[in-house]
C-alpha cells in the first residue's frame, strides 16, 4: 500500500511539473515574435500640396515630387516649387519625408511658414488637411 501512495506522489509531481512547464512554454510563445519572415508590412504615403490660394504664382520646377525624399520651396529657381510673391524668401521652407512621415521646416525665412494658423518654429509632422499659409499664398496638405 505504501508503494501505490509513494507511485501515485510521484505521478502527481509529475503532471504538477507537467503542467508548469506547459505555461512556461506558452508565454515563451507569446513574447518571441510571430515569425523572423514576416516583416511589418510599410505603407507607402504619398503627399500632395493644393494650391487653395495663389493665383498664378507657383511653378512647379522639378516635375513629379512623389518620389522626393525631401521637397523646396522659395522664390530662388533652385527650388522644386517656385513662387514669384515678394514675401517668400528665396529658400523659404522645406517637406522631408522620414519613415512614411511628411515634416515641414522653415529655413529661417523672413516672413516665417505659418502652419495651421501658428507660426512654424521647428520642424513639425504634417497630417492630412494641414493649411500651409506664406506670404499671399495657401496650401492644403493632402496625404493619403
Amino acid at each position: 500500500m505504501e508503494n501505490w501512495l509513494y507511485l501515485i506522489r510521484i505521478v502527481f509531481i509529475l503532471a504538477i511539473f507537467l503542467f508548469i512547464q506547459g505555461i512556461i512554454n506558452t508565454i515563451q510563445k507569446d513574447l518571441e515574435p510571430s515569425s523572423k519572415d514576416e516583416a511589418p508590412e510599410i505603407v507607402k504615403r504619398k503627399l500632395k500640396l493644393e494650391a487653395v490660394k495663389c493665383g498664378e504664382r507657383i511653378k512647379l520646377i522639378k516635375g513629379d515630387l512623389d518620389n522626393l525624399e525631401e521637397i523646396h520651396f522659395g522664390r530662388d529657381m533652385n527650388n522644386e516649387i517656385v513662387a514669384d510673391d515678394k514675401y517668400i524668401s528665396g529658400n523659404h521652407f522645406k517637406i522631408n519625408k522620414v519613415n512614411e512621415e511628411y515634416f515641414i521646416e522653415d529655413l529661417n525665412s523672413t516672413n516665417g511658414t505659418i502652419l495651421n494658423n501658428k507660426q512654424l518654429g521647428k520642424a513639425e509632422n504634417l497630417k492630412n488637411n494641414d493649411i500651409i499659409s506664406l506670404g499671399e499664398i495657401q496650401f492644403k496638405v493632402h496625404i493619403y
